[in-house]
């Protein structure tokens, strides 16, 4: 599939911009994910979808699920084969310096206005999945600035990892799932491959515009606020009413 990629965006063939989502849900099934889906998805184009972050395989999780590109760190950008798929998937890479904060939100809103979906994780770095850690409100400056395209919604999303061969992941096993401080991803990955099957339950919430906050801060309170609300209920496993539950089987 790395090879189509690279055919498909020398020759930038129709429905080139699908390919990334299909290698995602190969990717899911091969590692043994099963995406549990809560709420609705955004029809709306474009939208900036709000996620928290504890592993890689978020990403594989959202890019199954959307068809949107990521907001990462320059770092990816210089890893192997990762880094060529994060370019497939017209990832916009940032950096973590307050002077280059103006320019990474033009090329956000610049992405946004070309009705590029995108998702954001805001927490800055990836967690150890107990807890979602304050959202930088920075991040929201473009979709509450003059710059954003008319029309631009914003969705939170939980994603949450709750089950190991059916059986509840609890704080002992979710290391096993969650990749963050100064794991090694090679050996992480390893030992994930041998766990079974892992359900991971991705809740969207409702969708808000952002005329409906009087700033940044306003709009990133809230986001974290539901993707926090979302976690805590996937793992107790309370559900807000009249939210339906659907099985999504990678294929």
């Amino acid at each position: 599939m790395l090879a189509l990629f690279s055919v498909a965006g020398l020759f930038k063939l129709p429905r080139r911009d699908f390919m990334p989502q299909r290698w995602h849900k190969v990717t899911a099934k091969i590692l043994g994910l099963k995406i549990e889906r809560e709420g609705k998805i955004s029809p709306h184009i474009p939208t900036l979808f709000v996620a928290n972050h504890s592993s890689y395989l978020d990403i594989v999780v959202l890019g199954a699920e959307l068809h949107a590109s990521f907001v990462a760190k320059k770092e990816i950008d210089g890893w192997p084969i990762i880094g060529f798929l994060a370019r497939c998937h017209r990832t916009i890479f940032i950096e973590r310096n307050p002077r280059l904060a103006k320019q990474h939100q033009a090329e956000i809103a610049t992405a946004l206005k070309a009705k590029q979906n995108l998702v954001l994780f805001p927490e800055g770095t990836s967690t150890d999945g107990n807890r979602v850690l304050p959202f930088k409100s920075t991040l929201f400056g473009v979709a509450t600035s003059e710059e954003s395209p008319e029309g631009l919604m914003i969705q939170p999303v939980t994603v949450a990892y709750t089950k190991l061969d059916g059986m509840p992941i609890n704080r002992v096993l979710r290391p096993f799932v969650t990749w963050y401080g100064d794991m090694e991803l090679g050996t992480h990955l390893l030992a994930f491959l041998g766990l079974g099957k892992v359900t991971v339950r991705v809740t969207y919430h409702p969708v808000v515009a952002k005329d409906d906050f009087k700033n940044r801060k306003e709009l990133s309170h809230h986001c974290e606020n539901k993707v926090a609300q979302g976690l805590k209920e996937s793992y107790t496993g309370r559900r807000e009413k009249n939210v339906t539950l659907q099985v999504c089987h990678p294929s």
